[in-house]
């Protein structure tokens, strides 16, 4: 069973690697900056859950809503260096509400401006870091149970 959960975690970790590297590498490598003007702020909710409690004090069951949150696209405009507008739905992360008539930076490809970010350390480095990580114990992971196979019992 173990060479299996071996070759398992290399190919995840490898598929991980070609995810970054086509999504976020090419975007940091070759991308043009520019600023880009929000245009319309989506507004997504996630789905809440309902929890049973029971409160020892009082002897009765409440129902407590949990969960859901939200999350924002936005539909930036933004020129390209050719001079082109464009109009992209971009998702990201704000410590506060983006709103209609905000400015950021933009990094997009310029081969095709429908891929572009919001140049910032949360939208681009973090989302990175996290899946080098993830790859890299996975990877870790992978060799050490091929390694442990190989070895005599």
């Amino acid at each position: 069973m173990r060479p299996f959960f071996g070759t398992l975690l290399l190919l995840c970790g490898l598929g991980c690697i070609a995810s970054l590297v086509s999504k976020e590498g090419r975007l940091l490598a070759s991308g043009q900056r520019t600023e880009g003007v929000v245009e319309e702020v989506i507004e997504k909710h996630s789905r809440t859950t309902t929890d049973r409690v029971y409160d020892s004090k009082t002897g009765t069951t409440r129902y407590v809503k949990r969960g859901g949150g939200v999350t924002y696209d936005m539909m930036m405009r933004f020129t390209t260096a050719g001079g082109k507008s464009e109009l992209t739905k971009i998702s990201a992360m704000f410590y506060n509400v983006p709103k209609v008539g905000d400015k950021h930076p933009i990094l997009y490809l310029a081969s095709n401006p429908k891929v572009a970010k919001v140049e910032s350390f949360r939208q681009l480095w973090a989302p990175m870091l996290v899946g080098l990580t993830v790859t890299t114990l996975s990877l870790g992971g992978a060799f050490w149970l091929l390694r442990r196979r190989k070895k005599p019992r």
